[in-house]
Parts: C-alpha cells; structure tokens; sequence
C-alpha cells in the first residue's frame, strides 16, 4: 500500500511541451523500463517515502523544502525491486502483468531489457507536479507560470520516455490511463498559466494558453471517451465537469476579448461559449445585442439573412432563458430592479434583431416589454420607430410622447412625435398636454 496516493490527476482542478531552460539540468535521467510496470517512474525506496512524505505535507514552507531537498539529488540510493505486496504507483498498478500477443516482444522495445543508470530521479515529474500544486495555492503569478512550465517539460519528458519504450500501445492495458492522466495533467498546466496571466493583464498569453488549455481539455475528454460509455457511472459527473472547463476557459477568453475591445473575436467566442452552454442567458444576451447592431450586419443578400436568422435564435433563445431564471428559485432573493432589467435587457436585443429583419409589428411587441420592465426613453424611442414603420400611429404617438417626457437626448424623438400627431389629429393643438399626460401615465403604470 506503499504508494497508493501518488495519484496526481488533480480531478478537482479545472485547467506540446513547453521547454524551459533552466529545467535541462534536470532532465538528465535516463528513464528505466520495467514490464511488470511499464508506465510507472522507478527508483528507490528512500525515493519512494520522500515524495509520499512531499505530498502528506500540508505546510505549503515544508512541502517547498522537501521538494528543494528532493530536487537536490538526496534520495537516490538503493535499488528496489517491483515484486509482490506492492500496489500502486502514480495511479497505476505496477505489478500487474503485461498480456502481450504473440511471442510476449511485439509491445515492449529492445530497450526495456536490463536496469539502465541514472543520473536524476524518475519521480521528478511527480514532485514538480506538487511543487505546481503548492504555488498554485499560495504562490504569485510569477511563480506558478514558472512551475508550470517546469513541470510542464519534466511531464512531457517522461510521458515520451516511458511511450518509447513500447511499440503496440494497444497491447500495454496501462497506457489508455497513462494517456488521460497525462493529457488531464497538461490542461491543469495551462489553464493555470492562462489563469496567472490574466492576474498580470497580459492578454496575448491569456489567449494563447487558453486556447492550448481547450485543446488538452478536448484531447482528455476524447481519451475519456475511448475507455468509457454513458453506461459508466462516473460519465454523468465527467461530462459535466469537462462542459464547466470548457465554459470557464472560453468565458476567459471572451471577456479577454472584451477588454482588448476585439468585438469580432468577443463574438466568435461567445458563439462557442454557447455550444456548451445554450442556455446562458447573459451570453445569449450579449451576443444577440452585438450581431444586431447595424454596423454588425452584413449588406443585403444571403449572408445577411443567415447573420440575423442566428442573432435572432440567440435572442428568443435569451428571453427565455431570463423568463425562466425569473419564474424560478433561483431568482427569489434576487432584487426587483435586477430582475427587471435583465427581462429589459434580453427583449431589447430581441427587438433589435427583429426590426432589422422588418418585422416591426414583433419588434414593437419586444420593445414594449422591454420599455415596461424600465421604462427609458430610448426604449421608447424605439418602440415608437417599430410603431410608426409598422402603421401604428396611435402606438407611435403614445411611445415617443413617452420618449420625450423622459427627455430623450437626441432631436428625433420631437420631429417624428409631431409627425405622427399631425397625422392623428390634423394639428399639434394640445401636444404638450399629451406628452405630459403620457408622463403622468407613465408614473402610474409603475
């Protein structure tokens, strides 16, 4: 039971090689091949208690000086046979027999026979694992970028060391976990250095190991689906976890987006964003009020009605995401005014999308509710646009009588408001009376 809780998935973390420098020295071991343990780091017995002793240490000061200590070349001494009693290593049983088809060398490589030297440690992947694990808990940016990378290249030397060694993978029943842990372990790396970086404002490298930290994140998930089916019952809890990681990483990256002011890319995540979570009412939200904008819509033709038929999924799609959310639990601590302009919110992007397809008469009903929730006079600017391009004149007249009492900046509102009268009532005898009448309607409908 010596080294059962080597295991260092990191399951609890959400997060090409990456060589570092100052790790060469380091790197210096020659990786040894045991059959009986094929994926498996091999040292000593001094080696073996030393990183156990690293990973039960929970004063992060203690841990980092036994890490120092281990890293210094201490505990490398006596041999130790894998043999009987022994039980797992790095999450992997190292005494589990390898069935291997034909003639018992087609799996393993030539270099797998005899006990090659050493110059550094085997395990050094594993405790450069936890020196990462211990500054991603306490220590600064500056640091846990630089673990990570390290560890990062003690990793990535390992896994091809040990993946060396064998020539038929499919034989060794090791490597299909070797392979997740290890794909799991890179995405932990990048997410943190994404993560790091975002603390120091540097968006390049935000955006860079974010997208690596995607791409590992769907590696492991496509590894984990070679082993398991939904049949499996941990695969409810894995699918979800691996939607939440890809919801946080591309969540980064578009607010990365937003603060650099790239609306382009901030919309291209937002699109993706929402193929893993459909129903986010705020991203919905966002990217439908973005794509409705009118510099945002392409010119006239088929690649503008596509542009606006998907802006407006996205937007009916929010409305009823915040419908939903505001009928709900969920929402019952929630202050009114928070409720309202959320409801405000969705149906003005909803309204948008629908008059620039020309449906006014829809777009009218949006903007209404809209204006209901909080009544703005810009709402009611548009509202009365939707109305009068949709023949309403009294619904014109109402909404930017509205939109003038609450003295909407902009000219407009005046010009169009005295339009639509005149051709109500023949002259603009009594308008200021309305619009004060509007104003006072205005306070009682609140």
């Amino acid at each position: 039971m010596r080294a059962r809780h080597l295991f260092l998935l990191f399951a609890a973390l959400a997060m090409t090689p990456w060589p570092v420098p100052a790790y060469a020295s380091a790197q210096l071991v020659t990786i040894r091949f045991d059959p009986n343990a094929p994926v498996s780091p091999l040292g000593t017995e001094t080696e073996y208690q030393a990183v156990i002793r690293i990973q039960e240490e929970q004063d992060p000061n203690v841990r980092l000086r036994l890490i120092n200590e281990f890293l210094s070349g201490e505990y490398r001494d006596e041999r130790v046979d894998v043999g009987p009693g022994e039980d797992q290593l790095g999450g992997f049983d190292i005494n589990r027999p390898i069935d291997i088809a034909g003639d018992g060398d087609v799996a393993i490589d030539d270099r797998a026979r005899g006990d090659a030297p050493t110059t550094g440690s085997e395990f050094t992947y594993l405790v450069l694992r936890l020196r990462f694990q211990t500054l991603y808990d306490v220590g600064e940016p500056e640091d846990i970028i630089a673990a990570a990378a390290e560890a990062m290249a003690a990793h990535e030397f390992f896994f091809d060391a040990k993946m060396g060694f064998i020539t038929d993978p499919s034989s060794v029943p090791e490597v299909a976990a070797f392979r997740l842990d290890f794909a799991n372990q890179r995405s932990i790396f990048y997410q943190a250095m994404m993560e790091a970086y975002q603390s120091l404002e540097d968006a390049d490298n935000v955006l860079r190991f974010g997208e690596m930290a995607l791409d590992a994140v769907n590696e492991t998930w496509d590894l984990y689906n070679e082993q398991f089916d939904e049949t499996a019952p941990g695969f409810p809890f894995e699918r979800d976890r691996h939607a939440a990681r890809q919801t946080l990483l591309l969540g980064t990256m578009m607010g990365t987006y937003q603060f650099l002011d790239n609306l382009e890319n901030e919309i291209a995540y937002a699109r993706r964003f929402l193929e893993v979570q459909p129903n986010d009412r705020e991203v919905l939200t966002r990217v439908s009020q973005y794509m409705a904008e009118p510099a945002r819509i392409p010119p006239e033709g088929a690649a503008r009605a596509e542009h606006l038929e998907a802006a407006a999924d996205y937007a009916g799609r929010a409305v009823a995401a915040v419908d939903a959310f505001v009928a709900g639990p969920d929402a019952v601590e929630m202050e009114e005014l928070e409720k309202a302009s959320m409801v405000s919110q969705a149906n003005a992007a909803l309204g948008m999308v629908q008059y620039q397809q020309g449906r006014f008469r829809d777009a009218a009903l949006a903007y209404g509710r809209a204006a209901e929730s909080i009544p703005e006079a810009q709402l009611y600017f548009l509202l009365g646009v939707a109305h009068t391009n949709d023949q309403n004149v009294d619904g014109a007249v109402s909404a930017l009588a509205r939109a003038v009492f609450l003295e909407f900046p902009q000219p407009q509102a005046r010009q169009l408001l005295e339009v639509a009268y005149r051709v109500r009532n023949g002259s603009l005898d009594g308008l200021d009376d309305y619009i004060q009448n509007e104003g006072e309607q205005l306070r009682t409908d609140r």
